[in-house]
C-alpha cells in the first residue's frame, strides 16, 4: 500500500477495507474535481486580466489610431473569446451552486 492510501486505513492493519478503498476513491475523485475547478478559475482570471491589459495598451499615448484601425479585426475575435471564456466560467459556477 502506498502513502497515499496508507493514512486511509483506519484500523492501521496494513490493509485498506472496501469501505476504507471506498473512501480513498471519494477523495481521489473530489481532489480531481477541485484540481479541475481550480484550473479553470485560473483561466478566467487570466482571461479577465489579458482583456483589461489590451485594452490598457490601446489608450497607451504610442498607439496611432491607424494601428488600431489595423488590429480591429483581431481584437473583435480576442474580446469575443476571452469574454466567452469568462462567461462560460461565471454561468457554469452559478448554475453549479444551484444544482
Amino acid at each position: 500500500m502506498d502513502n497515499s492510501m496508507a493514512k486511509f486505513d483506519q484500523d492501521n492493519d496494513g490493509t485498506l477495507t472496501q469501505k476504507e478503498f471506498e473512501l480513498y476513491q471519494q477523495n481521489e475523485k473530489l481532489q480531481a474535481t477541485l484540481a479541475k475547478q481550480d484550473a479553470q478559475r485560473k483561466m478566467a482570471w487570466v482571461s479577465m486580466a489579458a482583456i483589461i491589459v489590451v485594452t490598457g495598451a490601446l489608450f497607451l499615448p504610442g498607439v496611432s489610431e491607424a494601428r488600431i484601425d489595423a488590429l480591429v479585426p483581431m481584437l473583435d475575435w480576442f474580446y469575443i473569446s476571452t469574454a466567452s471564456i469568462v462567461g462560460a466560467f461565471m454561468g457554469m459556477t452559478a448554475w453549479m451552486s444551484k444544482k
